[in-house]
Parts: C-alpha cells; structure tokens; sequence
C-alpha cells in the first residue's frame, strides 16, 4: 500500500531502480481478508468512510464537551469525547482494520471548522473508538546498523510489494487507519513548496480487544511505548504544527515497536 497528499508529488515507483531480480510471475495463493491486491479494489467506496453532516455535528457536540471539561489534552478518551452515531461507523472501520482488509479512511473533516489545537483533538477523539490505547511518540527512536543481507531481504520485499501495491489519495481532513502487523505500507515523497506545507500527524494504537498478539521479539520496545505502569514518566508528543527543521528517521527499534519509519529522502518504497 502506499499512499500520498492531493497536493504533493506522486512518485512513478523505483523498484525498477533497485537493482534486484523482478518478483515472481506468480505468488502464492493465499486466502482471507487480508489477501488482496491493489486490483482487487474497483472503488474507494470499499475501504472509505465519509462524514455527512450529521457525524459533523456530532464531532461538534464532542469536542464542546470536552472543551468544557477543562482537562489536558492527552486526556481524550471515548467517555471525555462522546459520540452518538458516528461511533457505529467507526466500530465499523475498527472491524475493517483489525479483522477485515486492514486499513481504512475517514473523510470529510475538512468541513470542521476548529483551531490546530481541536484539530488534533479530534483526531485523538475519533482514534479512541478504533483503539483505546494511545503508545508514547518517538520521533527519533534508537539507529540501528544494517547488514548487506537485511537490506538486500528489504529491498526484495519492497519490489515485490510495488508489483501488487494499492495507492490512496489523501485529501485534507482525512485519517487513514492501518493495521501496521497486517500490512507493509510505503509514502510518496513530498516536497514543501511556498503555496502548501505537508503535515501529517501519527498516533501508534492498541485495541485491546481486537489487536494481534505482539511477537516476543517485539515485546521490549512494545512495552516502552504502551505500558503506563512500567514507563509512567514518559509522556505522548503530538506534532501540532511542522517542525522548522525535517528530522529524517532512520531504522528505530524504539518507535512502538515497528522497525522501519518512512523519510523523504529515503527510498520511497523502503
């Protein structure tokens, strides 16, 4: 999967650029959800959830609340950000996520009108129905060195992940919800310009419920970035606005437990 802004530079693809053997003329058959290619996809209708005017008054209705509860903003939770109606659609997008093709979007919450600071709000608001639990950002994570055969490993998968690809379009106001354990995902590199300036802002979820088993290996970082009890200082950043300075991430094993962060200067599809 890979995706990119309406506004940013949509890059024609670079696995040919990679210098290894093209993938198979034929993978495996697999079956379930989650054994898709982006062809299978005819419309957007199937992975999109859109916001009518009602959701938009209902997101109103919650922020309002939570406004009036004077309380800090890591604060947000389904019972400080309450929702009537839109909470169904989105128990239907969690299902999608964790037990269905792995991702979904939400758009139209470009019609909200709001400052920055209720912008994210929201989004931390809307993100608790899909998982309650919220993991500590890093933005930096621990630099790990790669061997030739890990990178080569990377490289393989990379092209044979473009081969079978789907590509979203995201337009201002949406979320995009993905299953990081279900699905590997790339992003268009993008570069600002003096008439718009990207910023997508990430949270790291947990669904206690509904969330896959975090293998052994994983379990270290895993529980840096979710477990309240064993980490209580450590606190979550939301990137309000662009920072001046881009910090390229590189390979992290401490951001919640996923190994490889996107960059802008990065192969797109590493």
């Amino acid at each position: 999967m890979s995706y990119h802004d309406s506004n940013g530079e949509e890059d024609a693809g670079a696995a040919g650029c990679l210098g290894i053997a093209p993938a198979p003329a034929q993978l495996p058959k697999l079956s379930g959800p989650l054994a898709w290619v982006g062809s299978d996809f005819g419309s957007s209708c199937v992975y999109t959830w859109l916001l009518d005017e009602k959701d938009i008054g209902d997101i109103t209705s919650a922020l309002d609340n939570f406004n009036a509860l004077g309380i800090d903003g890591d604060c947000v939770s389904t019972e400080t950000f309450p929702l009537e109606g839109l909470a169904r659609k989105l128990q239907d997008i969690t299902l999608s996520v964790h037990n269905g093709i792995g991702f979904a979007i939400l758009k139209g919450l470009g019609k909200l009108h709001c400052s920055v600071e209720e912008s994210v709000i929201v989004y931390l608001g809307l993100a608790s129905y899909v998982a309650e639990h919220r993991g500590v950002q890093d933005k930096r994570g621990n630099v790990l060195t790669l061997t030739d055969s890990q990178r080569h490993a990377l490289d393989r998968v990379s092209a044979v992940a473009q081969e079978t690809e789907l590509r979203l379009r995201l337009e201002t106001g949406s979320l995009l919800f993905l299953n990081n354990w279900a699905l590997l995902h790339r992003r268009d590199a993008y570069h600002d310009d003096d008439r718009t300036t990207r910023h997508m802002v990430r949270l790291w979820l947990r669904n206690t419920q509904l969330g896959w088993a975090v293998p052994e290996q994983f379990l270290p970082p895993w529980r840096a970035a979710y477990d309240r009890i064993s980490s209580p200082f450590k606190t979550r950043l939301y990137a309000l606005y662009p920072m001046a300075t881009y910090i390229v991430p590189k390979y992290s094993a401490g951001s919640a437990a996923f190994v490889i962060e996107d960059s802008d200067e990065s192969d797109p599809g590493q």
